[in-house]
């Protein structure tokens, strides 16, 4: 099993496709590991070599202690593309993927070609309240808590009952989150602010909507999309976790976006 040392914890990940392709970077949503992307992975691994990973505190990855930052998180993305040799990279992230991407195109902005920021955000704004209460939540009563509550803000009714095993599958990787990592992320999404620096991004950016997202209302993306110049805006109906209940539209966005 494939791990990097970064300092204070290891980040485990998965590589598919060959080596003398372009790389895309797979970052995943908060409470899940690497295993959101399967579907994604299946398929973009015929034309890039795709790099996945879990961040520190979930799936495979080891807890680093304390509270997080972007930068941090950001951060140990870029020291894993170091050990692999990864000079630039393209990058889909969804949910706080999408809000580590946003600070890796202002900070590392020589190191992608193209990123996806999918059910996304670019700050906690009047949400920074939800997310004290979860580091509390968390850290007190364990995940099981945070599974049964977060349930129907990812998935619609309809889809919990035509697909009930993909829904368990993402719960299941919540509820095997390490609470101090999860609460570690919390703790970078209560305090992220990247609107000011999106307008400095420039590289070409999509980012991608559920109409029926309640974790992060499209109004959110659309800032974004707003703020970054140049900035694609692709909206359907699909609620938080759309690459895996809305896979045809989400999957048709990623081959326009990379002209596949």
């Amino acid at each position: 099993m494939p791990f990097v040392d970064v300092g204070t914890h290891n980040i485990h990940y998965e590589l598919h496709g060959t080596e003398n392709n372009l790389t895309l970077v797979f970052s995943n949503s908060l409470g899940t590991d690497l295993h959101l992307w399967d579907h994604q992975v299946s398929w973009l691994s015929k034309h890039f070599r795709c790099v996945s990973y879990d961040k520190r505190g979930h799936g495979q990855s080891s807890t680093a202690e304390g509270e997080y930052t972007m930068a941090d998180l950001g951060g140990d993305v870029i020291k894993l593309m170091d050990h692999l040799g990864i000079d630039k990279a393209f990058w889909i992230g969804l949910s706080i993927g999408g809000m580590t991407g946003q600070w890796l195109a202002a900070n590392h902005p020589e190191r992608f070609e193209k990123m996806v920021f999918a059910n996304t955000s670019s700050f906690a704004g009047g949400t920074k309240q939800v997310w004290v209460d979860r580091i509390t939540t968390v850290l007190t009563q364990g995940m099981d808590v945070i599974a049964d509550t977060t349930i129907d803000r990812w998935f619609t009714k309809a889809f919990q009952t035509s697909n009930p095993e993909a829904v368990k599958n993402q719960m299941d990787m919540v509820r095997q989150s390490d609470p101090k990592g999860y609460a570690g992320c919390c703790a970078a999404i209560r305090d992220m602010d990247l609107r000011e620096s999106n307008k400095s991004v420039s590289m070409p950016v999509l980012v991608i909507n559920g109409l029926v997202d309640i974790a992060t209302p499209p109004e959110m993306g659309r800032l974004i999309a707003e703020t970054i110049p140049g900035a694609t805006l692709e909206e359907f109906e699909a609620p938080h976790i759309s690459n895996v209940e809305n896979q045809a539209s989400f999957d048709a966005a990623i081959k326009s976006f990379f002209a596949l």
